[in-house]
C-alpha cells in the first residue's frame, strides 16, 4: 500500500483518469477519497516503515495525489462523481480545516490547491465550499499573511529581493498566491 501511494503521488500529475476504463478509475478515486477523509490515525500518522516524526502520511500522500490529478478538468468531474457525496463534503471540511493550519504549509497549500481546483467545477461545489465554517476567511487570511511578509521584506531588503527569489522569501511561490 505505501509503494503504491507513492508512486501514485509521483505519476498523479500526469494521470488523466478518462483515458481508462471505469473498472479502473471507480475503484481508484474510491480509494483516494477514502483515505483522504479517513479519520483513522492509520490515514493520518507516519507511514509505518518511517520514523514517527516524519509527516507522511496515507492521507498526505493521497492529497498531494489529488492536487497533481486535480490540473486535468476532466479529473475533478469523475472525482466529484464518485459516491457517495458525503464524501466529498467530508473532504471539504478537513481542506477548509488544513487551510486554517498555519503549521502545516504543505498540507495548507494542498487545501489552496485542493479548494480552488474543485470550486469551478460546479457551482453546487462552490457553495459548499464557501458554506465551509471560515472557509472564506481562511482563504482571505491565508493571501494576507503573504501580503504582510512580503510588505516587511520589501521594506526590510528592498523590492528587489522579492523579485529574485519570491518562493524563498515569501515561503510560497507566486503562483499559489
Amino acid at each position: 500500500r505505501e509503494n503504491f501511494l507513492v508512486i501514485l503521488s509521483n505519476i498523479s500529475g500526469a494521470f488523466q483518469l478518462n483515458n481508462h476504463p471505469e473498472e479502473l478509475i471507480l475503484p481508484l478515486l474510491d480509494g483516494m477519497l477514502h483515505w483522504s477523509v479517513c479519520p483513522s490515525s492509520y490515514a493520518r500518522d507516519p507511514l509505518p516503515t518511517l520514523p514517527a516524526y516524519s509527516v507522511l502520511s496515507p492521507q498526505r500522500l493521497v492529497l498531494e495525489a489529488l492536487c497533481k490529478m486535480s490540473i486535468h478538468e476532466s479529473n475533478v468531474d469523475l472525482l466529484l462523481a464518485t459516491p457517495p457525496f458525503t464524501r466529498i463534503d467530508r473532504l471539504l471540511a478537513i481542506l477548509t480545516e488544513m487551510l486554517a493550519n498555519r503549521k502545516d504549509q504543505v498540507t495548507r497549500e494542498f487545501a489552496v490547491v485542493l479548494l480552488s481546483n474543485l470550486s469551478p467545477a460546479d457551482s453546487f461545489i462552490g457553495r459548499c465550499i464557501a458554506g465551509q465554517t471560515g472557509s472564506v476567511s481562511q482563504f482571505i487570511s491565508f493571501l494576507e499573511e503573504y501580503d504582510a511578509v512580503a510588505a516587511n521584506v520589501a521594506s526590510a531588503s528592498g523590492i528587489h529581493s522579492l523579485r529574485d527569489n519570491p518562493e524563498h522569501t515569501l515561503g510560497t511561490s507566486l503562483d499559489m498566491l
